[in-house]
């Protein structure tokens, strides 16, 4: 299947709504070429697969799924309307990548789009995984969720510049915990679990705020490659939901972009995990 390289108005509005972002007025004033007319988007996919590449952890799971795809279940042929389905994920995924690119670079809008979320989204996250997820899998999709809530009230209730920032850190070491213990009690997965376990010994909550009230961490490249290979074949047992997207967006993908430290990817990921979640669209 080809993705077009532009986007359809329509598509954008419909994520925007299932985001429950639309009706942010800052959040539709600053995307409104998306909203209103086709905007070019074959250089993000560019980019998505040239950070791929990049990523030998990624590379490394590629050629494994394509040995053994029975065993990360990246089955997606068997997804009822999947090429409708994944056309909504590819306007999914633009659109977390144009709300997460500014949250990065401006914290003002960050804040505003997650105050908006834990306000109007966090029930309704909620309600939606408890529908979408198995009954043995309901527990851990409702502390994950809530867990992810409360690190966005967290953030906005931080002063702008001495913030106390690694709750997101130490949230992020709960978040792959939870997520490995998944693993270990379902058991068959003991490669993934290893991983989790070798990214919590290595958390590095170190970071630093700009005079803007960026916040600036020191994960590192090689850390942040080895979380997105991880989560993603973590969510792939998933696969009916589509979760991935929002891993493989150019702000979290392209760890190479923001230096040694992959400084914004932290940021980054909270952003498009919150949007996926407030749309419906998968709790890891």
């Amino acid at each position: 299947m080809k993705f077009p390289n532009e986007t359809d108005p329509e598509q954008i509005k419909v994520i925007a709504k299932m985001s429950m972002l639309y009706d942010n007025p800052i959040v539709r004033e600053e995307l409104r070429p998306w909203f209103e007319e086709p905007q070019p988007v074959g250089h993000l996919m560019t980019k998505s697969r040239e950070c791929a590449a990049q990523n030998h952890y990624l590379v490394a799971l590629a050629c494994e799924v394509v040995d053994d795809p029975s065993s990360y279940a990246f089955d997606f042929l068997s997804v009822p309307n999947l090429e409708e389905k994944l056309q909504l994920q590819h306007h999914f995924g633009i659109f977390m990548e144009a709300v997460t690119a500014k949250a990065v670079e401006d914290p003002n809008f960050m804040r505003e789009v997650f105050r908006h979320l834990v306000v109007r989204a966090w029930d309704r996250a909620i309600i939606n995984a408890r529908k979408r997820y198995r009954p043995e899998y309901i527990e851990f999709a409702t502390q994950k969720i809530n867990s992810v809530y409360i690190l966005l009230a967290d953030i906005l209730n931080e002063r702008e510049i001495n913030a106390n920032s690694d709750i997101r850190a130490v949230t992020l070491w709960l978040n792959i915990f939870e997520a490995a213990f998944v693993d270990l009690k379902d058991g068959g997965f003991d490669d993934n679990v290893l991983a989790a376990m070798i990214l919590n010994f290595n958390v590095n909550k170190e970071y630093y705020v700009e005079s803007s009230g960026i916040v600036n961490y020191f994960l590192g490249k090689e850390w942040a490659d080895l979380y997105i290979s991880w989560n993603l074949a973590f969510v792939s047992r998933f696969q009916k939901n589509m979760f991935f997207y929002k891993l493989l967006i150019p702000s979290v993908l392209c760890t190479s972009d923001q230096g040694e430290y992959a400084k914004a990817f932290l940021t980054a990921r909270v952003t498009s995990l919150a949007i996926s979640l407030s749309a419906g669209n998968g709790g890891t």
